[in-house]
């Protein structure tokens, strides 16, 4: 099997996965992505597998139509979807046509945002129009030795340079371990947003000694069940921590507040209470700030404060 088959039945709950339009071609060739659905603990879920072993993973109008067909279904059954990224870039021998596919599948990905939870996965060669829709998925993880191209090829495109700049939300060693990434965080989300998230049998973690000085990953550590905390954007804006975390057994968002706010750090909370009031998460924020440095912006500090009276998610604020 194809690298791009081996991840998306391994995304999947064994012997569930069903291929969708799997003899679809482009003219005489085939079409580089694989398309389907399966349960994940249970659940139903909408995936697709961009295969670069076919003509490179080149985006086509067929492989486009593939994809959006995908995301037709997803939202019409309230399902979340996973989006594995590896393809060399469009199917340019198809001109204009392939930049009206690259349009239907950014409208359908931006139409789903916030109705049901959106994942993607950078496995391998991630440029373009596919960098810019990896990017806007709700959670992106990327393998460390996949490649995202956002400006161009003569930038860094390592998935380190990726989580500084606040593109990708987690790295994982390689491209198995993003995909279960992926399946891990599907287990804790809303499946759209008016479910609630999944209940989990969460144990308390160990008692720890807190005080002003702890630091906020230790903090969430403390008042989290064992083993459930992911920490989303961790390089980025470091000042402001965001973590997803199971609290008595009900998933939460943590957002934690060390030092001064810049105008990446509040952007950095502000995408994060969004995405947690879309799906219902309950916000939870930690807070030691002595304000907004003197960079920021005024329209960077009104948005935050606008994300949060505008959230209407269960939100508590400690003081710390």
């Amino acid at each position: 099997a194809s690298p791009a088959r081996e991840r998306i039945t391994a995304l999947f709950d064994e012997g569930t996965f069903t291929e969708l339009d799997g003899f679809v071609c482009s003219g005489k060739e085939g079409v580089g992505v694989i398309t389907g659905y399966g349960s994940i603990d249970g659940s139903i879920v909408y995936a697709f597998s961009q295969d670069v072993s076919v003509c490179g993973g080149a985006v086509s109008k067929a492989h486009a139509e593939k994809i959006v067909k995908v995301y037709e279904l997803a939202v019409k059954n309230g399902a979340p979807v996973v989006a594995i990224f590896d393809s060399n870039g469009a199917k340019v021998s198809e001109g204009q046509e392939v930049l009206a596919s690259y349009q239907k599948i950014l409208a359908m990905s931006q139409n789903l945002s916030g109705v049901v939870p959106q994942i993607a996965v950078v496995a391998g060669s991630c440029v373009g129009i596919s960098a810019m829709m990896a990017a806007s998925a709700d959670i992106t993880v990327m393998a460390e030795d996949a490649t995202l191209y956002l400006t161009g090829a003569n930038g860094d495109a390592s998935a380190a340079a990726a989580a500084e700049k606040g593109v990708v939300s987690l790295v994982e060693k390689d491209a198995m371990a993003a995909v279960q990434k992926a399946r891990e965080l599907v287990c804790i989300l809303p499946l759209n947003n008016l479910e609630t998230a999944p209940i989990s049998e969460g144990t308390s973690a160990a008692a720890a000694a807190i005080d002003d000085t702890t630091a906020s990953a230790e903090l969430v550590k403390a008042v989290s069940d064992a083993e459930s905390v992911i920490e989303l954007k961790a390089d980025y804006a470091k000042h402001v921590y965001t973590a997803l975390a199971s609290v008595g057994g009900s998933t939460v968002g943590v957002v934690s507040v060390k030092g001064k706010l810049c105008d990446k750090c509040s952007a950095k909370a502000a995408s994060f209470v969004r995405f947690c009031d879309s799906f219902n998460l309950p916000v939870v924020t930690f807070v030691d700030t002595e304000g907004f440095c003197d960079c920021t912006s005024a329209d960077a500090a009104a948005h935050l404060a606008a994300v949060y009276a505008d959230a209407t998610c269960a939100k508590i604020t400690v003081y710390t």
